[in-house]
C-alpha cells in the first residue's frame, strides 16, 4: 500500500523561516542603531568636545551561520561616570532595544508558523 506525505506545509514554513532569517540580523543592527541614534540626541549631559557622541555606537562583533553578536555602546572612558549620574542613557536603551529585538523574535515566529 503506497504511503503519500505531503510537506507542502513544511516547506512553505521552511522558505517563511529562510525569509525572516535572512533580514533578521539586518532588522536587529538597526533597532541598535537606533537605540545609538536615540542617545547622541537625547542625552542630558553638555557636549563640549563631541567626542561621547561620535563614540556611541552599535557593531556587528562576530557574525555566524547560526548566531550573530551586536555590541553597543560608547567608547570614550567617561561614558559610565555620565550614565551613573543620569546623563547618559546607554544601558536603559540598550535595554529597551533588546526587548524590541525579542518582541521582534516572537512576531517572526508567528509569522513562520501562521504564515
Amino acid at each position: 500500500m503506497p504511503v503519500v506525505v505531503d510537506l507542502s506545509q513544511v516547506m512553505a514554513m521552511t522558505a517563511r523561516a529562510e525569509d525572516e532569517f535572512g533580514t533578521f540580523e539586518a532588522r536587529t543592527l538597526q533597532v541598535f542603531h537606533d537605540a545609538a541614534e536615540e542617545e547622541r540626541g537625547g542625552h542630558t549631559y553638555e557636549n563640549r568636545t563631541g567626542d561621547l557622541e561620535a563614540s556611541t555606537y552599535a557593531v556587528v562583533v562576530e557574525s555566524s551561520e547560526d548566531h550573530f553578536d551586536v555590541e553597543f555602546g560608547a567608547r570614550e572612558g567617561y561614558a559610565s561616570y555620565l550614565e551613573r549620574r543620569g546623563l547618559s542613557h546607554v544601558t536603559l536603551l540598550y535595554n529597551d532595544a533588546l526587548e524590541e529585538v525579542a518582541s521582534d523574535i516572537d512576531a517572526m515566529g508567528q509569522r513562520i508558523t501562521e504564515g
